[in-house]
C-alpha cells in the first residue's frame, strides 16, 4: 500500500498510518502513538494535562506504538515505558481516501485497566480486530497510573487524579479529530475492564466528562469498588518522598523531593506506602482516585460517589455493567499476597526493550507483534511451546492468605463494615461459617467467593441498584459473564489441580480482544468462535443503536433492561442476561451471597443509629 494512502490531516498536524487485515479478508488501518496532550515532563509532572498545538514532525508517524506509563508490574511484552505516555491508538475500517463528510462510523474508546497503577492501551493485550470488523471505530490509549496519575499534594497544587484527567482529555480529542477517521462524535461509547470500567463509571458521574461520550459499558469495575478511593492519600505522599530520601517535613521539601525524583523510583518505591487499612480493603496499590475539593485545578469529582450518582444528570447515558461468574480466580497469583510476593514472582526491571530508531547498533526498534504480522517475514523453522499448567508453581503463594484467614476469622470483616471492636470476632466468625461451612481443609472455592464478593459482586450489585433507583430514565443492562472456553487463560493459568468452575476476572476482554500474547488458536465455526462473535455483536450493537439486542429475534435471545423503581422502594431485582450456554435472562445471580451482605451491613446501619 502507497504510504501516503495512510496519511491524515489532524487539528496537530498531519499523522501517517498503516493498512492491515480484519479477521473477515477486508482491509483496515491503524494509527498508533498519537500524543494526545503535551508531555507531561517538569512543571507539568502531577498537573492536569494540557492540550497539543502541533505535533513536532511534519508528518508523524503513526505505524508503532510509543510509552506507556511507568507501572508497578510490567506484563510483557512491553514496548516502551516512559512518563511521556499521553498517546492514543486510533484502528478504523474506512480508507482515508474513503472518509466521507455524510458517512460517520460509532466510535468505541477502551479505557484499560490495572488497578491504576498497572496496564497499557497496546495492541499487544488490545487488538480490536473484531469490533473494527464490524463497523466501529476504536480508540485506545494510556495515561499516567501510579503516583504520577494520582499521588495528591494539594498545598503545592497537586490535586491527585491526573490519571482521570488525561481520560477526560482523551475524550475531549476523540470529540474534536475522530470525524477524520470517519468516527461520529455524537456516537461514542466509553467501555473498560477492572480499573477500566471503574473509569467508566466516573465519568458517567462527572458532568465535565459526560458531553463528550454517549453510552458507557463498565466491565468488572465500578466508582464502589473498595479498592477505588484513595485513603490517607496525604499520609502515603509524604512516605513516598521519605523513602526517596526527604529528611525535611515541610510541604516544600517534600514537594521539591517529589518533583526531582526519577519517575522509576516514584512508581518503584509506591509499593511501600500501602497502608494498613489498604490491606484491610485488599488494596494493593496504594495510589489510586480521590475525592478532590472545589477548589482544585481543572477538578474531576468533588463529592462522593454515591451523593453524584442520586443527582439527576442533563442527559440520560445507557449503561451496560456487569461481572464474571468467578472473578477471583484470577487473583489467586497476585491479589491475596503482598506487594512483595508480587514482585518477587514477576518481575524483574532490567529486561529486553523496543529501542529508538537512532540507538547505537540498534537491536530491535518496532514492537514485536507488528514485525510478526509482516508477510514473509523469515523462512526459519521455529519449535516453541509451554507446559500444561505453568502457573502451578505459584498457587502455594495463595496459601498463606488462606492460612491467615482461617486462623483469624476478624480478617474476614473488611474495613468498610462498621462492627464495634467486641463483636469483631463473633462477625468474622459468621462470615468464614457462611463461606466454609464446616469444610476448613479444602476452602479455596469459599475463599474465592469471599473476595470475588467483596472486591466485585457486591459493589457493582450495589451500583445497579443505585443506577435503577436514582438513573430512571437512562436503561440500564446487566449481564452475568459465564462462558467457559479456550479465551478463558486467566482462569486456565492459576488452578493447578484445583478444578474451579466459572470465569475469572478479566478473561471476559479475550472475547473482545485479540491478545496477541496468550491467545490460542480459535478454529471457526468452534463453540469459542461462537461465543465471541455473540459477545462482539452484543458490545457492537450497543455502539450503534443503544440497545444490544434491537432485533430480539436476531440472536435467539432478547437483553432486557433493568426496571427503574422508586428511590423508597423496599426491593430491588437484578434482572442479568445469563452468558452462558443457553443464553437467557436471569434474576438476581449470587442472590444468597448479596442477601448475605445486605443483611450485615442492614445490622452494621442499625447499630450506628444506636451509637447515636
Amino acid at each position: 500500500m502507497p504510504m501516503e494512502d495512510s496519511l491524515l490531516q489532524l487539528s496537530a498536524g498531519k499523522i501517517r498510518g498503516r493498512k492491515d487485515t480484519l479477521p473477515n479478508g477486508e482491509s483496515y488501518y491503524f494509527y498508533k502513538g498519537i500524543p494526545y496532550a503535551q508531555q507531561p515532563l517538569g512543571n507539568l509532572r502531577f498537573k492536569p494535562p494540557v492540550p497539543l498545538d502541533k505535533f513536532e514532525e511534519d508528518v508523524l508517524d503513526c505505524g508503532y506504538e510509543r510509552n506507556s506509563c511507568h507501572s508497578l508490574i510490567c506484563v510483557p511484552p512491553v514496548v516502551a515505558v516512559g512518563e511521556d505516555c499521553l498517546h492514543a491508538n486510533v484502528y478504523t475500517p474506512l480508507k482515508p481516501a474513503n472518509v466521507d463528510q455524510g458517512r460517520r462510523l460509532p466510535v468505541m474508546v477502551w479505557i484499560h485497566g490495572g488497578a491504576f497503577n498497572a496496564g497499557s492501551g497496546d495492541s499487544s493485550w488490545y487488538c480490536p480486530r473484531f469490533l473494527v470488523q464490524e463497523g466501529v471505530v476504536v480508540v485506545t490509549f494510556n495515561y499516567r497510573i501510579g503516583p504520577l496519575g494520582f499521588l495528591c499534594l494539594p498545598s503545592k497544587g497537586i490535586h491527585g487524579n491526573m490519571g482521570l484527567k488525561d481520560q477526560r482529555l482523551l475524550l475531549k480529542w476523540v470529540h474534536d479529530n475522530i470525524a477524520q477517521f470517519g468516527g461520529d462524535s455524537r456516537n461514542v461509547t466509553l467501555f473498560g475492564e477492572s480499573a477500566g470500567g471503574a473509569s467508566v463509571h466516573l465519568h458517567y458521574l462527572t458532568e465535565s466528562s459526560r458531553q463528550y461520550f454517549h453510552r458507557a459499558i463498565c466491565q468488572s469495575g465500578t466508582a464502589f469498588n473498595v479498592w477505588i478511593e484513595q485513603q490517607e492519600r496525604d499520609t502515603k505522599t509524604r512516605m513516598l518522598a521519605q523513602l526517596l530520601g526527604c529528611i525535611g517535613t515541610s510541604d516544600e521539601e517534600i514537594y521539591e523531593t517529589l518533583m526531582n525524583a526519577s519517575a522509576l523510583d516514584l512508581t518503584t518505591h509506591s509499593e511501600d506506602c500501602m497502608s494498613a487499612y489498604d490491606r484491610l480493603c485488599f488494596r494493593y496499590f496504594p495510589f489510586t482516585p480521590t475525592i478532590e475539593s472545589d477548589d482544585s485545578e481543572e477538578p474531576f469529582i468533588t463529592e462522593h460517589y454515591i451523593d453524584a450518582l442520586k443527582k439527576p444528570f442533563k442527559t440520560h447515558i445507557p449503561l451496560i455493567s456487569g461481572f464474571t461468574s468467578n472473578e477471583a480466580i484470577a487473583m489467586i497469583p497476585f491479589g491475596c499476597m503482598t506487594m512483595n510476593d508480587m514482585l518477587a514472582m514477576r518481575m524483574f526491571p532490567f529486561t529486553p526493550t523496543v529501542e529508538s530508531a537512532d540507538s547505537e547498533e540498534p537491536f530491535i526498534t518496532e514492537n514485536y507483534t507488528d514485525i510478526l504480522h509482516r508477510p514473509d517475514l523469515t523462512s526459519i523453522p521455529l519449535i516453541i511451546g509451554f507446559n500444561s499448567n505453568e502457573s502451578v508453581t505459584f498457587l502455594p503463594l495463595l496459601q498463606p492468605a488462606i492460612r491467615m484467614f482461617s486462623q483469624d476469622p476478624m480478617a474476614f470483616v473488611p474495613a468498610q463494615l462498621t462492627v464495634p471492636a467486641e463483636e469483631l470476632a463473633s462477625v468474622g466468625a459468621e462470615i468464614k461459617r457462611f463461606y466454609y461451612g464446616d469444610d476448613t481443609a479444602h476452602c479455596l472455592t469459599g475463599f474465592l467467593d469471599y473476595v470475588s464478593d467483596i472486591w466485585f459482586i457486591i459493589p457493582s450489585f450495589v451500583a445497579s441498584e443505585l443506577q435503577a433507583r436514582f438513573q430512571q430514565n437512562a436503561p440500564q443492562f446487566c449481564y452475568y459473564f459465564d462462558f467457559d472456553c479456550e479465551f478463558n487463560y486467566l482462569k486456565a493459568n492459576p488452578q493447578a489441580a484445583h478444578q474451579l468452575e466459572g470465569v475469572a476476572h478479566g478473561d471476559d476482554i479475550s472475547y473482545l480482544f485479540k491478545r496477541n500474547v496468550s491467545e490460542a488458536m480459535i478454529e471457526d465455526g468452534s463453540r469459542a468462535d461462537e461465543y465471541r462473535a455473540i459477545t462482539v455483536q452484543l458490545w457492537t450493537n450497543f455502539a450503534k443503536f443503544g440497545h444490544p439486542t434491537p432485533e430480539p429475534g436476531e440472536l435467539g435471545f432478547e437483553w432486557k433492561p433493568s426496571e427503574p423503581i422508586d428511590c423508597d422502594q423496599e426491593e430491588f431485582v437484578l434482572k442479568a442476561l445469563h452468558l452462558t450456554d443457553p443464553i437467557r435472562m436471569i434474576e438476581q445471580p449470587f442472590e444468597k451471597r448479596i442477601q448475605f451482605w445486605k443483611e450485615l451491613f442492614a445490622r452494621s446501619a442499625i447499630i450506628i443509629c444506636i451509637e447515636k
